[in-house]
Parts: C-alpha cells; sequence; structure tokens
C-alpha cells in the first residue's frame, strides 16, 4: 500500500490564529480521506460534491472579487481556485494592478548533459 503524507506548514508569528490552523489541516485530512459527507445533485449518477466551510469562502456579494481585492492583506493568506487557466488569468488580470508590489523576473535555463557511462 502506497501513504501519501501531507504537511501543512505554518508560523505562529504570521498573525494567523493556531486552533483555525488546526482545524483546516484536519479538515484537509478528512478531505483526502473521504470522511467529509458527499453530496448529490438531481442529475448526479452518486454523489461527487462536498460542503465547503463558509470561512472558507469569498463572502457573498454583487462582486465579491472586487470586494476582496482591495484588501491585500485578505488575499495574502488565501487562494482563489478557478476551474480553468482561463479563469485563473482573468482573476489574476483584475485583482493584481490593485496592488502596488516590486516585481522580479527571474530567467531560467534548463540544459541536459549527456552521461558517460564507463
Amino acid at each position: 500500500m502506497v501513504e501519501k503524507t501531507i504537511i501543512l506548514d505554518f508560523e505562529e508569528e504570521v498573525g494567523q490564529d493556531v486552533d483555525s490552523l488546526i482545524n483546516f489541516s484536519q479538515w484537509i485530512l478528512d478531505l483526502r480521506d473521504g470522511k467529509q459527507p458527499t453530496y448529490s445533485f438531481e442529475d448526479d449518477d452518486e454523489p461527487s460534491w462536498i460542503k465547503i466551510p463558509d470561512d472558507l469562502l469569498i463572502p457573498k456579494a454583487d462582486d465579491p472579487i472586487k470586494n476582496t481585492s482591495s484588501n491585500p492583506v485578505y488575499l495574502r493568506d488565501r487562494a482563489i481556485l478557478s476551474p480553468t487557466n482561463d479563469v485563473a488569468h482573468e482573476l489574476n488580470t483584475s485583482i493584481l494592478p490593485s496592488f502596488e508590489v516590486k516585481v522580479n523576473s527571474a530567467l531560467a535555463l534548463t540544459t541536459s548533459v549527456p552521461v558517460q557511462t564507463h
């Protein structure tokens, strides 16, 4: 049997509530292990939907991205999941310009080196 280990790393000094991180870690582990209840809708053959805790969701609003993107601290500690790369690009295009940040670019070059056998 193959096992995967998930390690969630955090530092207390970043201002995170340790109890909420422990609860989140347990939720992720339970999700991985299939311990979270699943739900189905009318057309589903089998349940494949989960309930995501409200504190992990962006609050409902007419434009939730605009409401949260004005607060860089709020977004710094979160990730936005999107169904496709196109949606992710659209979100990045609308959110990132609202932050004043220093941009660093790095170039990488990967080359192959032949291996000599003796």
